[in-house]
């Protein structure tokens, strides 16, 4: 009887994620990143069949996109890559160059809403990095200025609602960096700095996005992850409640 139990108990441990998730994008659009300059807009947006979502979708831009408000550039799209993850996890990765001579223009990438099984007693994790480079024959210097709270140019936010979008905020991360001589910078953040946060509550949806304000010329690229998982106590209690049913189905038998 306990080889039995042992062998539904070891299943379910390493199930459990994927037993309290099964996520999916809940709009068509993957991933959308709009560029702003005063009253001129441009935006690219990846269109995605949610429908054959299979539980992973890895995207990336084919070939660099040029974002324009009728004769004025405002942006160049180098590299674009997002993955979903039915675990659930987002992760985003980017690199564009503000072409306007003389103009900031304000950048925002923005993913999908994942939405997925409830997770109660829910922990998570997010890291993100930013790179900023001054543009080939742009003035000395270069800045980005976050627009999230704090100057950060990155968050991680979760829905407490199974039905409405709360955009509760998990991380705030990456300041805003200037830089009047040499040719970069970089920064990187992570929330918790170590292991997972516990976020004290049930969740149902996940987004990640960056917004920021980019110096004439100049270049900018980052990278983030962003995780959701039960905490230990819940994942040992779906073991807990498979090794029950193992013990009265009496399943895994030689």
């Amino acid at each position: 009887m306990w080889a039995i139990a042992a062998c539904g108990l070891t299943a379910a441990i390493f199930t459990g994620s994927s037993a309290f998730a099964a996520g999916m994008p809940v709009t068509a659009n993957i991933i959308e990143v709009t560029a702003t300059s005063g009253d001129l807009s441009a935006t690219f947006e990846e269109v995605f069949p949610v429908g054959s979502f299979d539980g992973n979708l890895l995207w990336s831009l084919p070939a660099p996109v040029s974002l324009a408000a009728g004769a004025t550039s405002l942006g160049t799209i180098s590299r674009l890559n997002v993955t979903f993850n039915a675990d659930p996890e987002i992760d985003l990765n980017f690199s564009l160059t503000n072409t306007n001579p003389s103009l900031p223009v304000t950048f925002d990438i923005l993913t999908a809403t994942i939405v997925f099984d409830a997770i109660p007693n829910a922990e998570a994790a997010a890291s993100a990095s930013m790179t900023l480079t001054q543009g080939a024959g742009s003035p000395a210097g270069a800045s980005v200025t976050g627009k999230f709270t704090g100057g950060k140019c990155y968050q991680a936010r979760y829905s407490t609602d199974s039905l409405l979008n709360t955009a509760t905020v998990f991380a705030s991360l990456d300041p805003s960096m200037s830089f009047t001589s040499g040719l970069g910078r970089s920064e990187t953040e992570t929330l918790p700095a170590d292991g997972m946060a516990a976020l004290g509550t049930t969740v149902y949806m996940m987004e990640s996005e960056y917004k920021f304000t980019l110096s004439a010329g100049d270049q900018a690229s980052g990278s983030s992850i962003f995780l959701i998982t039960p905490e230990p106590a819940t994942l040992m209690l779906a073991a807990l409640g498979a090794f029950t049913v193992v013990r009265k189905r009496g399943s895994c038998r030689h």
